[in-house]
């Protein structure tokens, strides 16, 4: 997940220009297999603050964070818009995080938790 502020007042034109490089990026990613999905959420009520999810096995998802293009991007981002911030989460459907619930609950009997 990528998310970030308004545009660095004066840099809104480099700001579509780097949304656009991404975009394209994230088709590049799907197409490669890389990613599942993505979708770009622009807020309309609260903060300014709009993101990009992208969906996939979660090792490649945390391979992305490590790969130069995506920095690059991420410091292309930084220049033209305020507060980016990158996540990454694991989850998705519950059953799919049934799963890390279960090794959780045995980390926390191990430690007499539970």
């Amino acid at each position: 997940m990528v998310s970030w502020g308004a545009a660095i007042p004066g840099r809104e034109a480099g700001m579509l220009r780097v949304l656009k490089q991404a975009l394209g990026y994230v088709e590049q990613l799907r197409g490669e297999g890389r990613i599942e999905d993505s979708q770009l959420y622009v807020s309309k009520t609260g903060p300014n603050r709009d993101t990009l999810m992208l969906t996939g096995q979660l090792d490649r998802l945390a391979a992305l964070l490590a790969e130069d293009d995506f920095e690059d991007l991420l410091q292309d981002g930084m220049l033209v818009v305020q507060d980016v911030q990158v996540a990454l989460w694991a989850g998705g459907a519950p059953r799919a995080i049934a799963e890390g619930i279960d090794v959780h609950a045995g980390k926390m009997r191990d430690h007499g938790l539970l």
